[in-house]
């Protein structure tokens, strides 16, 4: 990543370490289909307190952000994206299994996490239990019924 100075940028310092926040980073290198113009700043987020200060700052300065995973299906033009893009890595990438069964227990994700690692945090049969289980409290939730329908897929159901 190339090293930023200006104001704005030693903002960003106090929310993340220097060595994670770029300027001018081809989008290319982090979208699975390698496209995508310069961000005007490139943050890498590891933490949730990392990313509630970089958050705050954002909306304290009013600049275009989006967050992005590990860039799939994400096309970017080839002008890049003016603003802050961060990428949820570290803790934010993870997942892990609570006393999990039918009924009760927990599966917590981090934001940034791919559907594969959650799948295998406890195994298929339980991430399928916990969807199943959030979808008979919100029917409507259109993400959790792509999951399960994901999930379902890696069974062969």
């Amino acid at each position: 990543m190339s090293k930023v100075s200006s104001a704005f940028a030693k903002r960003l310092e106090e929310c993340v370490p220097p060595e994670r926040i770029a300027s001018g980073e081809p989008l290319s290198k982090h979208t699975t289909f390698q496209i995508g113009g310069p961000a005007e700043y490139f943050v890498t987020v590891s933490t949730a307190e990392e990313l509630g200060r970089l958050l705050a700052l954002l909306r304290e300065v009013k600049k275009p952000y989006f967050p992005i995973g590990r860039g799939s299906n994400l096309l970017v033009g080839d002008k890049g994206f003016r603003g802050v893009v961060f990428r949820l890595a570290g803790e934010l990438e993870t997942c892990k299994v609570c006393g999990l069964t039918a009924d009760t227990g927990k599966l917590i994700a981090g934001a940034g996490v791919s559907l594969a690692a959650l799948a295998n945090a406890g195994n298929y049969e339980e991430a399928l239990a916990v969807i199943q289980a959030g979808l008979a409290e919100n029917p409507s939730s259109s993400i959790l019924q792509k999951d399960l329908n994901s999930i379902k897929k890696l069974l062969g159901r």
